[in-house]
């Protein structure tokens, strides 16, 4: 089902469209002659008059002048697009002034103890979104060993580089899971680093960051892990965002941004 968001964000794209094309066509009849080209059907063959306002008839426009006759059928063609894009910008511009978001409302009468067990007919990306990011989910454990690195709002990471993701990730307002539990198609279960959520389209990216490109059994490692998540569908450019550094060209900020930006921008 097309969802509401998607509906109206297409209506106003619409009318923005019908905007310039008026616009664009207008400055096509800037400096037009008045008038409109009459077209006459004699079965085998067609005659053309060009009539000016208060004209019955129309001058006859001979053959030998079709650049002509082609100047005033754009003309005419142009007027008639005007007209109708026009008409269209104002039924979509009146819906759109009088529209009302009725399952909303519905929702809204209910305190948030009785929301949280109803399944809304319709709801906004930013509800849709806070639904995802709260859903539990019990993530990758960590051992004794591991370093501590913790995020500003006290998260648990692996590295100073998850740090400075999930700093972007806040920055840009991304949805994000850190290790989500994931079951590939062979039932194997993996823990992408991130699993985000794309709030214009409601679409899950999963984004890897190799942090060890210079030591050669890591690469062999996350090589056959990212195969495996081929096999399964996800695949990089699609649905696979990937980071990645060495000691001698460590991950910054900007790169990261510039990422997301493209990708779910």
């Amino acid at each position: 089902m097309l969802r509401k968001n998607d509906f109206l964000l297409q209506l106003r794209c619409r009318s923005y469209d019908l905007e310039k094309l008026i616009e664009q066509k207008t400055k096509l009849l800037k400096n037009a002659p008045e008038g409109k080209l009459r077209i006459i059907n004699k079965g085998s063959f067609y005659q053309y008059y060009f009539r000016q306002r208060g004209e019955k008839e129309g001058g006859y426009l001979r053959k030998d002048n079709m650049e002509k006759i082609y100047a005033y059928a754009r003309n005419d063609y142009d007027r008639a697009v005007i007209a109708a894009a026009v008409k269209e910008q104002k039924l979509i511009d009146t819906f759109l002034d009088k529209y009302e978001e009725p399952f909303l409302k519905i929702y809204d009468k209910y305190p948030d103890e009785i929301k949280k067990i109803l399944n809304p007919a319709d709801i906004t990306d930013e509800e849709y979104a806070r639904r995802w990011k709260t859903k539990p989910y019990k993530g990758k454990e960590f051992d004794e060993a591991d370093p501590v690195h913790l995020t500003a709002n006290g998260l648990r990471v692996r590295s100073k580089s998850e740090v400075v993701i999930i700093g972007v990730l806040e920055k840009l307002d991304i949805p994000y899971r850190y290790e989500c539990p994931l079951k590939l198609s062979s039932g194997e279960i993996v823990h992408p680093d991130f699993t985000l959520l794309n709030k214009k389209t409601r679409e899950v990216v999963y984004y890897e960051h190799l942090g060890k490109m210079d030591e050669i059994g890591y690469v062999a490692y996350n090589l056959g892990r990212l195969k495996k998540m081929e096999d399964s569908g996800i695949y990089l450019g699609k649905n696979l965002i990937i980071t990645y550094e060495t000691k001698a060209d460590p991950l910054n900020s900007g790169k990261v941004e510039r990422m997301l930006m493209s990708f779910i921008g």
